[in-house]
């Protein structure tokens, strides 16, 4: 798993994100549960496959050792059919663009499938970000 950075700006990684696992294309939204946790869904388009993901945004030191929103997230994701594993994605410094990786089996981060998703067009980040705040203290 990558090392966490700490970005000046902290990333809101709550929306729509398009792209593909592993060559399988899709569509990601991430919701968020309260302070660093998201819901995930990954929805392959055009099959029935679908991830259900628990996902944790990774505090490290920022600024004067404060802890941190950083670049990582770890997830657990399952797909309702008794497949599971645990996986990490890594938001660039923009918000533009989320890669990872993921595995199955319990603690399995690799051999799964690379992740790679582009921010939906027309994401409304700024909104978003506003919410975040206030889960931060």
């Amino acid at each position: 798993m990558p090392t966490p950075e700490v970005y000046e700006t902290p990333i809101d990684v709550r929306g729509l994100w398009r792209g593909e696992i592993g060559g399988l294309g899709g569509e990601l939204e991430l919701t968020g549960l309260g302070r660093d946790r998201y819901r995930g869904v990954f929805q392959a388009t055009g099959r029935s496959i679908l991830y259900v993901m628990n996902v944790v945004h990774v505090r490290a030191p920022g600024p004067d050792n404060v802890p941190t929103l950083s670049n990582l997230m770890k997830f657990d994701w399952q797909d309702g059919r008794g497949d599971r594993g645990s996986g990490w994605l890594l938001v660039n410094e923009d918000g533009s663009v989320i890669t990872g990786s993921f595995g199955r089996g319990e603690g399995n981060t690799e051999g799964a499938g690379e992740w790679t998703m582009v921010r939906q067009a027309g994401e409304d980040e700024e909104g978003e970000a506003d919410d975040a705040g206030a889960d931060a203290g």
